[in-house]
């Protein structure tokens, strides 16, 4: 075969490949268009229909929304009118009891009990604001006078939150003679509002505040406080007497109160700073904790006042005034120094000018105070002989403390002393017998002791052993006996640390 046959044969097998090729590739491409078609009206018809889902989806929840929020306002509406008619039905209800018994409530036991188990019932039921309007009612009437003279409807244990005393005064101002005596208020505003004669007595105030309001002749005896701020306020002739402020949760700041009473009143870590104080009586007051920063104290009376830890810095209180108080351990001068009790023990630093047995019993042996070996400007009490041993003790009354106001305090013991020497507390009754007894050796600083009602003396008995000194040929001592009591009218003190 000739050449040119070869090449005109090899063209036409070429062709003949090719369009082979091309009638395979049309093929496939029409292969493939006949499957694709119909994945993608299914995936077409799959996202409108999740699309459509989620659209009714949506639909049903906000109509869900719309019918809640329509049967929320339908609830509101409905509760509305009835307070509405519960507080009319009140008001018609006192009124006629006003009809029957002459314009008063507190003139005959009848009117009284029954006014008051409706008012009590009501007050339940309704909201702040209407709350509002039965005291205003009760207070226009002249049935919640806060005069001594005059008695007033009892609302006791009633439980008030949230009420604004702004809206009960005239002109949001001005609001005198109401009792809401033995009463629970939270939550209650007295912002800016002015009151004479009232009366809240045992009333209990949770998170209130008399923030620049001003009080006039206001009794709060027995009453609690807790989270209550009297910020710049103004009062004048106010009873604090025997009411119990929560820890560190009351603030009398810038407040202005001469002639403000605060007997056996029991007001730890409140704040007094830069308040007028002057003229104030707190008798017998537990105000551990309290400070009084800045504050006018001119002719306060702090007399047999619990001052434990309490901050008089940048006040003018005379040491005449801190001397009648029953303790001021601790507390912070106006110099910012730190003063501390005077010692039950009589000569319990072992004063090297002073006799023993002045201040000192021996019950047995022989003690005798010389100078310590360490500093010889200092003296301790040491055992005299190695023979035998030794004991000496003191009796410290308790006349000064008051079992029944200071119900949780602990007598602390304190000294220094060298192994073989031991310090017993005992607390006695009126007759001598023994109610509780602790031991302090050298393992430890102190030892405490809490008073019991029936403990009427203290006595510190020291006792040395010679075994100690005849094994180790040493020497037994003690020195800085002291003697405190911790004075607490609630064992939450304790515990807190205050």
């Amino acid at each position: 075969m000739t050449l040119h046959e070869n090449s005109t044969q090899t063209k036409r097998r070429f062709v003949q490949n090719r369009k082979l090729c091309d009638v395979t590739f049309a093929q496939a491409l029409k292969s493939i268009s006949s499957l694709l078609l119909p994945v993608m009206l299914g995936i077409f018809t799959v996202v409108i229909t999740v699309n459509q889902q989620n659209a009714t989806k949506q639909q049903r929840e906000e109509d869900q929304k719309a019918a809640e929020e329509n049967r929320r306002v339908e609830r509101d509406i409905a509760a509305e009118r009835y307070r509405d008619d519960i507080f009319d039905a009140y008001i018609k209800g006192i009124g006629q009891l006003f009809e029957k018994y002459n314009g008063s409530l507190i003139s005959n036991r009848v009117p009284m009990t029954l006014a008051r188990a409706k008012t009590l019932n009501i007050f339940r039921r309704l909201d702040p604001q209407r709350n509002i309007r039965i005291i205003r009612f009760l207070h226009e009437s002249e049935q919640l006078s806060g005069t001594r003279e005059q008695i007033s409807l009892d609302l006791s244990t009633a439980e008030l939150p949230g009420i604004d005393f702004r809206h009960l005064a005239i002109y949001r101002k001005q609001l005198d003679n109401i009792s809401l005596a033995s009463t629970f208020l939270s939550n209650a505003t007295f912002i800016d509002v002015g009151m004479k004669h009232v009366n809240f007595s045992r009333t209990r105030f949770n998170d209130s505040s008399w923030s620049s309001a001003q009080l006039e002749n206001a009794e709060f005896t027995f009453a609690e406080l807790h989270n209550v701020n009297f910020l710049s306020a103004r009062l004048n002739f106010v009873n604090f007497s025997n009411t119990s402020f929560n820890n560190n949760s009351v603030n009398f700041r810038n407040a202005v109160m001469p002639y403000t009473k605060f007997e056996r009143t029991r007001c730890i870590a409140a704040h007094f700073n830069y308040s007028n104080l002057s003229q104030s009586i707190f008798f017998q007051v537990n105000a551990k904790s309290a400070s009084f920063n800045n504050a006018d104290l001119t002719n306060t009376n702090f007399s047999l006042a619990n001052l434990h830890k309490t901050n008089f810095v940048g006040t003018k209180v005379s040491c005449s005034q801190l001397d009648s108080a029953l303790s001021i351990k601790d507390a912070l001068l106006p110099n910012g120094t730190c003063v501390r009790d005077p010692n039950l023990v009589k000569n319990g630093y072992a004063d090297c000018n002073t006799p023993l047995l002045l201040s000192w019993v021996l019950t047995h042996g022989n003690i005798t105070i010389m100078k310590a070996e360490a500093d010889f400007n200092n003296c301790h009490f040491a055992l005299q002989s190695n023979d035998v041993g030794a004991s000496m003790y003191q009796k410290i009354g308790l006349e000064h403390w008051d079992s029944g106001f200071w119900k949780y305090s602990l007598a602390v013991l304190e000294a220094k002393m060298t192994n073989g020497v031991s310090i017993e507390l005992n607390g006695k009754s009126q007759n001598g017998t023994i109610i509780d007894k602790k031991i302090l050796d050298a393992t430890e600083n102190n030892t405490i002791m809490r008073l019991h009602e029936d403990m009427k003396e203290l006595d510190v008995l020291v006792k040395f052993s010679a075994y100690y000194n005849i094994i180790h040929n040493k020497n037994n001592w003690c020195d800085e006996i002291k003697l405190f009591i911790d004075y607490g009218t609630a064992e939450v003190e304790s515990l807190r640390g205050l």
